[in-house]
């Protein structure tokens, strides 16, 4: 990977150099020789690692398992990001709807599967509650969810189905 981008660097310096001299020329022979020869300088960076073979360091196969290293990391990150960002979501619309409800709500904790689902549904209230309207309300916007557990504040804590 490291030839590869000094190969790339080197045509890019001679290239640049090339076309600063030969803006900076007067127009005429020597303009013309000058871009000939700076041709000539550009061929040879770019065969130039293929002129000797101990200079030759193009290992396809490591870089491409570099790629695909890197590639796995970048798609482990988005969904660990994205996961946080739905578990979020949810956690702020199902506050929402609880408190138009006029419920009093202490706390909302989602547990997302690695597809963005909710596999589980903590909510903590205060005050008087009913149990089924609020696996509904938490329903409609979560999906089927296979655990829902309501928790009022100062009982303690109990799974309900």
């Amino acid at each position: 990977m490291d030839a590869i981008k000094s190969w790339t660097a080197l045509i890019a310096a001679t290239a640049i150099i090339g076309a600063v001299f030969t803006a900076l020329l007067p127009p005429g022979k020597t303009k013309a020789a000058f871009i000939t020869l700076a041709g000539v300088v550009i061929v040879c960076a770019v065969i130039s690692p293929f002129a000797s073979k101990d200079e030759l360091d193009f290992n396809l196969l490591e870089d491409i398992q570099s790629f695909k290293e890197d590639d796995e990391e970048y798609r482990k990150k988005s969904e660990d990001t994205a996961k946080k960002i739905a578990q979020s979501g949810y956690e702020a619309a199902v506050r929402k709807r609880l408190t138009e409800m006029k419920y009093s709500v202490d706390s909302v904790d989602v547990t997302c599967d690695g597809d963005c689902k909710v596999v589980r549904l903590k909510i903590v209230v205060s005050g008087k509650i009913n149990e089924r309207e609020i696996k509904e309300a938490a329903k409609v916007i979560c999906g089927n969810i296979s655990e829902i557990e309501i928790v009022k504040k100062g009982e303690p804590n109990e799974k309900r189905p």
